[in-house]
């Protein structure tokens, strides 16, 4: 009988770890772009350079990520070949393509940054 119980178990456990995973799965399937994105934009440090909102570092370091001129494909497109310091990024195993259109929904979804004028603390 401690058998039986103790296979029981086993396969309970099997089951919870397959329904986890399952569920796992769904759930990663219903994000959305830009919520991929914003994590795709941590995971592969472009925060780093770039600003958590792709606004750009307090330095040289990186422009502002301008998505009001570009398409998700000529940024994916410079990712892959960069100019100046960026490192490429050449190969989906560095970054794929996927995320890199997760990323620029994400950018896309942000609010534009105000004008200077409407800013109060800079008209003072």
């Amino acid at each position: 009988m401690y058998l039986i119980k103790k296979s029981q178990l086993v396969c309970s456990r099997i089951i919870i770890a397959l329904m986890f995973l399952v569920g796992a799965q769904s759930v990663h399937a219903q994000t959305t772009a830009e919520e991929r994105g914003k994590q795709d934009f941590v995971t592969y440090m472009c925060y780093g350079c770039h600003g958590f909102t792709g606004q750009g570092g307090q330095t040289d370091v990186a422009p502002r990520i301008n998505v009001d001129v570009h398409t998700a494909e000529s940024m994916a497109a410079y990712a892959r070949n960069p100019g100046g310091r960026m490192p490429p990024y050449h190969t989906e195993a560095q970054i794929p393509d996927q995320a890199l259109r997760d990323i620029y929904a994400y950018l896309k979804s942000l609010p534009p940054s105000p004008a200077w004028e409407d800013i109060p603390l800079l008209n003072d």
